[in-house]
């Protein structure tokens, strides 16, 4: 069943994955995007953050499901980054991401983003012009989400 089937019941089982293997994927996926958009993804800057998971009904289970928001920056002159996003798009769609958001760069108030959801495992990235102080647009950042996941020892809370 496709991962934005609203009809889902409540109680279906969860992918699997350790915390780990979910951190992974991020990092390669984010330098898998750095290499589609021709960038040189900087590592020291990373940032996962781990989450509980929240259900349609404001539900929280306490049996260890997470999901995990992972983003990178790299140092990019503002006038790469539509070149980077028509890059991500094409290729993103192709491996079956469904682009939710997505403009080309205009200048630092209408910057670059690409925003993109996998219709069947329901993975998002994301690719923004970054402005961490709002002067230079000259960085992006690069972002790989895992939806909520259940880790292979633990046993499903049912609702």
């Amino acid at each position: 069943m496709p991962a934005d089937d609203d009809s889902k019941d409540i109680n279906a089982p969860l992918p699997r994955m350790t915390r780990e293997a979910a951190l992974k994927w991020a990092r390669d996926y984010t330098d898998y995007m750095g290499g589609i958009a021709g960038v040189d993804i900087d590592r020291s800057t990373e940032v996962p953050r781990f989450g509980k998971c929240v259900g349609k009904n404001d539900e929280v289970a306490e049996d260890g499901r997470f999901t995990l928001t992972y983003y990178v920056f790299a140092e990019v002159p503002h006038t790469q980054h539509t070149a980077a996003v028509r890059a991500l798009k094409s290729r993103l769609e192709k491996e079956g991401y469904e682009m939710a958001g997505y403009r080309e760069y205009q200048d630092a108030y209408y910057s670059a983003s690409l925003s993109a959801r996998h219709k069947e495992h329901g993975y998002t990235v994301m690719a923004d012009t970054n402005k961490p102080k709002k002067t230079s647009p000259d960085s992006m950042s690069f972002s790989a989400n895992v939806p909520c996941m259940l880790p292979p020892d633990a046993e499903q809370q049912q609702f």
